[in-house]
């Protein structure tokens, strides 16, 4: 069970109006029980994932300004099974309400969840209202360049992605951000490769990506040293392009079906 305990950006807004030290307190409690939910037994899991959006809706219910408790519903609802009681028709109805207080805001955590399920023609529509507006958040960058992207339009994803990391050296970065940071770097370089360019563009940008993420329990952390030894074949420096792969295949690698799959077909080229 997928729920995510993060705030998306929260902190990047205004304080939350008439919040008391113990409302916090109640959501706090909310946010564990949704984290625990996602390892317990399917009997317990159930019981604290409606335990926890519960309480994010009836905090909201009260008080229609705490805008932390209005987007932890709206993820829930996207995230969570209808098992779960997670809704879709209900995470719209409360992404009309955050769209009044942010509307750039609640169409970039749509414009994720239509990415997620691979709703391209939707994210489209909604990528391109987003572009003709006034850009605040670094997600927003994020998210567009990842929709382009899709669409093939890497000049466009591009421009997003630079753009992210000029603003980033520019504001008080939250920990949601840095990861957009970060992970902009392995955006970057793979689609400088797309783009066919000097390859050591690629190489230079997923090599800092690469020194962020060291971690090989972290999904990202294989795909990141892929990506990265496709560039060094790609600019002919095939000792350190092999040098990967072993580094690779000497690791746990194939817990991730997806990748083992294209690791495996793009090492037999």
């Amino acid at each position: 069970m997928q729920l995510k305990s993060l705030i998306f950006f929260a902190c990047l807004l205004t304080p939350f109006a008439f919040a008391t030290n113990e409302t916090e307190t109640i959501l706090d409690q909310a946010d564990r029980d949704c984290k625990i939910a996602q390892t317990a037994s399917m009997f317990k899991a159930l019981k604290l994932a409606k335990s926890c959006i519960k309480t994010y809706e009836t905090v909201y219910e009260q008080d229609s300004n705490n805008r932390r408790a209005l987007v932890s519903a709206i993820y829930y609802h996207l995230q969570a099974p209808g098992v779960a009681g997670g809704s879709e028709d209900k995470a719209k109805r409360y992404l009309q309400d955050l769209a009044k207080h942010n509307a750039e805001q609640s169409q970039v955590i749509w414009l994720e969840h239509l990415l997620t399920h691979d709703r391209q023609k939707e994210a489209v529509q909604i990528a391109n209202q987003l572009e003709n507006g006034k850009i605040k958040y670094l997600a927003t960058h994020y998210f567009l360049a990842r929709t382009y992207r899709g669409e093939k339009q890497y000049e466009k994803s591009l421009a997003h992605l630079e753009t992210l990391q000029t603003k980033a050296a520019t504001i008080n970065k939250t920990k949601q951000d840095n990861w957009y940071l970060t992970d902009s770097n392995l955006q970057i370089g793979e689609t400088y490769l797309l783009l066919k360019k000097d390859p050591q563009l690629a190489i230079d940008k997923l090599l800092i990506y690469q020194n962020e993420m060291k971690n090989p329990r972290d999904k990202h952390y294989f795909w990141g040293l892929w990506s990265l030894a496709k560039a060094y074949k790609t600019a002919n420096k095939m000792q350190e392009y092999q040098q990967l792969v072993k580094q690779i295949k000497k690791q746990d690698y194939k817990k991730d079906k997806k990748f083992k799959r294209e690791f495996e077909s793009g090492t037999k080229r």
